[in-house]
């Protein structure tokens, strides 16, 4: 799902309590006028128009990002069930024993795996190669559903705090455990999973912060 600058419909909202509000310090000062006299209106009434005015515009916008920043948060909640929706199965083959222990990728390994990361499985010269070749997109497809998250979070699109309380121990045990193949990729593109490495730098932090402070 793409998300391209602000929704039009909260827009749409915004401008509509900005009309309203307009309308209402309008009204406020015909009201105030008639009761004072009209000296006294010529005076003050700019004064009280823009000072209801500009309370009202001050209350939109605090209604406005707070409507924007729900959105976020649901946001942030779908794009986790996704990711934990696509990659449970993956995590579990890949990164877990048949035993449930954990099973991170090993350094000898990497070099195997990344020599035959853009082959398919029906160009694999055997059983082995076959099962590296499986494991090594298996291995890419965890780790390009977590770098979408983290592209979202640095853009806006998820709020990074909701993520903390929702998977910052999964999120930094995944990516330990797939440590050794990311540093391997970056051997040939220097840029790969460079945001989800910021991301799980800040979780760690962020981690760090609650256990400073408990």
């Amino acid at each position: 799902m793409r998300h391209r600058g602000r929704d039009p419909v909260n827009l749409m909202l915004l401008a509509l309590a900005a009309i309203g509000t307009i309308s209402l310090a309008v009204a406020a000062v015909a009201a105030w006028a008639r009761w004072v006299e009209p000296e006294q209106v010529r005076l003050w009434a700019p004064t009280a128009s823009a000072v209801i005015a500009s309370a009202g515009l001050l209350l939109t916008a605090w209604t406005y990002n707070r409507a924007t920043q729900r959105q976020r948060l649901e946001r942030t909640m779908h794009a986790w069930h996704a990711y934990r929706s696509a990659t449970s199965k993956l995590i579990r083959r890949q990164l877990a024993t048949g035993e449930g222990e954990p099973k991170p990728v090993e350094l000898p390994e990497v070099s195997e795996l990344l020599a035959v990361r853009g082959r398919t499985v029906t160009s694999a010269k055997d059983a082995k190669e076959k099962a590296l070749i499986i494991r090594v997109h298996e291995l890419a497809a965890i780790l390009n559903h977590l770098e979408r998250l983290a592209v979202g979070c640095r853009h806006g699109l998820y709020d990074r705090e909701h993520l903390y309380l929702l998977g910052h121990g999964p999120i930094t045990r995944t990516h330990a455990h797939l440590e050794q193949f990311v540093n391997g990729a970056r051997t040939v593109q220097p840029t790969s999973y460079v945001e989800t490495t910021q991301l799980v730098r800040w979780l760690a932090a962020r981690r760090a912060e609650d256990a400073h402070g408990a």
